[in-house]
């Protein structure tokens, strides 16, 4: 049975990427629609890493006078995913919608 928990919490984890490909996908033309949702499937895997280096580089920052083992130092390195989670809710209230971008106005762009 725990299997089954384990399928069901790494989907309720990945079910926050749906929202954000739709997003993309509604914003552009077909045109563009499989460029985007590729560049965005490829910058929402980078976030994984990278917060995995941001992670254990505050674990074991020589200037933070915390204990490796302590739970104090844990508690700190790991505050950071609510808090980018809080800054992207924030974030969230500026995203305006816009007219649907297209290759002729994308090019125009550059």
């Amino acid at each position: 049975h725990a299997l089954y928990a384990g399928y069901f919490l790494a989907g309720m984890a990945c079910a926050a990427y749906i929202p954000c490909l739709a997003l993309i996908k509604q914003s552009v033309t077909k045109a563009l629609a499989a460029t985007t949702m590729a560049f965005a499937n490829m910058m929402i895997m980078l976030g994984a890493p990278l917060f995995q280096m941001i992670i254990a580089y505050l674990i074991a920052h020589p200037l933070a006078n915390i204990a490796a083992q302590s739970s104090l130092c844990y508690q700190v390195a790991m505050s950071i995913l609510p808090i980018t989670a809080f800054l992207a809710w924030i974030a969230s209230y500026y995203l305006q919608p816009a007219e649907k971008l297209t290759v002729a106005t994308a090019l125009n762009q550059y």
